[in-house]
């Protein structure tokens, strides 16, 4: 058997059982957005990695060094804040082509310590190697979160409404917007992919309330992230189609592309937007304080229930379909 034949998260389930290891300092090991680790009565330690490789997540003719930077930070920060913590100290590993111009790494960098001085986070060491091709860039980034602010993918209740922050699908017609050469008028959606911001002050707010029962960020998908809640959590979803928060700015982007505005909004990936569960009690309350604090939007798109992993969609025709994630998979995209 092979990699592509199982995927990316086939593979993280065969590493869960190849790792799996009783320690009782790891509260959290492989299968969530960090590792959950114990540092004090009253804290976990946040564990996190992120890798930007060329061709694969970035092309150098889309993006600049510096950008590079900024986005290799923020999308570790958004792993941190997902789980209700703060970001503080990163490694940076290198694996450069020797042609490589010193210039290169100056705004490299220059985009890695602005970026993380945004959220708080101090460059403390890292590697370098040497490769033929292609360039990589590893981050390594610990965090913190108060026990009582944890959140998991693991603890979604049915009943519980399903709450995401801002506008998915911006990053995904970025990109696909560039590829066609097409981004002239899309300069927010080519932003979004380029340098994305994560929801850390939204995060924490959303944390501290208990009602809160899942969290996770959208990297991979709104379906397909959603879809690790569900798994992890032993449910399934409805989603209502008329309650998507898809812009008109989406739309006529979808339009130039020749795509569907809500197969961006629900497969299209590295938005790093928040997608949370929360009991319907107090939920108004928490809807309007996260807005009334950030300014983020945030809308109840459906609800979860105990179809174990399946999602359905109830369009605006008001016909109930079931749903298939098809969100960013490392390994079987390239088949």
């Amino acid at each position: 058997m092979k990699i592509l034949d199982i995927g990316e998260f086939g593979l993280i389930s065969h590493i869960k059982e190849w790792v799996k290891k009783e320690n009782p300092e790891v509260f959290r090991g492989v299968g969530d957005d960090t590792a959950v680790i114990s540092l004090s009565r009253y804290k976990y330690l946040l564990f996190t990695c992120d890798t930007q490789v060329e061709g694969i997540h970035f092309l150098l003719s889309f993006t600049t060094p510096y950008l590079l930077g900024r986005k290799s930070i923020a999308i570790n920060v958004s792993d941190i804040a997902s789980m209700g913590g703060t970001p503080s100290f990163a490694l940076i590993s290198l694996i450069l082509p020797q042609e490589t111009e010193l210039s290169f790494l100056s705004e490299l960098y220059r985009g890695l310590v602005e970026e993380g001085n945004k959220w708080g986070v101090t460059i403390v060491g890292g590697n370098i190697s040497r490769t033929k091709g292609p360039l990589t860039v590893d981050i390594s980034l610990l965090g913190e979160v108060k026990k009582k602010h944890l959140k998991l993918r693991s603890r979604a209740k049915e009943g519980d409404l399903i709450i995401i922050t801002g506008h998915p699908g911006r990053s995904a017609a970025g990109l696909k917007l560039l590829q066609a050469n097409k981004s002239k008028d899309f300069s927010e959606l080519t932003s979004a992919h380029l340098s994305p911001t994560p929801r850390l002050r939204e995060a924490l707010l959303i944390a501290s309330y208990p009602e809160v029962s899942s969290m996770i960020d959208v990297s991979d998908g709104v379906l397909q992230d959603l879809g690790h809640i569900l798994k992890e959590s032993s449910v399934g979803a409805i989603i209502k189609e008329d309650a998507l928060p898809i812009t008109e700015y989406l739309k006529q982007a979808a339009e130039v592309l020749g795509e569907e505005a809500i197969n961006l909004f629900l497969n299209g990936g590295e938005d790093y937007e928040l997608i949370f569960t929360v009991s319907p009690d107090n939920s108004e309350k928490i809807l309007k304080k996260v807005k009334k604090e950030t300014g983020t939007n945030l809308s109840v798109i459906g609800e979860i229930n105990d179809h174990f992993s399946n999602i359905s969609l109830i369009t605006q025709s008001r016909d109930k379909i079931n749903l298939k994630a098809g969100g960013w998979d490392h390994f079987k995209d390239i088949k």
